[in-house]
């Protein structure tokens, strides 16, 4: 359980990371592809019940920064659980 939630840690960092290294990055001639995103969404849908109304929906947005961050999270894991655990 310990090393799950390690795991969902760093990727979150990483994906943080990664959001604000794009940022930084994004008017910057040659490293601008790190800014590089794409938008994924589900479109709203509201559900009319009698009392009340409920809509859902999700979007999010990914850069190149977040996935390569997300992928060195990844890969640093295993060393890291290795030095937690003693």
């Amino acid at each position: 359980m310990k090393n799950t939630i390690l795991l969902i840690l760093l990727v979150i960092a990483g994906a943080v990371i990664g959001s604000l290294l794009a940022s930084a990055t994004g008017d910057i001639n040659g490293l601008n592809w790190l800014a590089y995103s794409k938008q994924v969404a589900i479109s709203p849908f509201t559900l009319k019940l009698v009392i009340v109304n409920l809509t859902f929906g999700i979007e999010f947005s990914i850069s190149i920064a977040q996935v390569l961050f997300m992928i060195v999270a990844v890969a640093v894991y295993p060393k890291l659980k290795k030095v937690i655990a003693g």
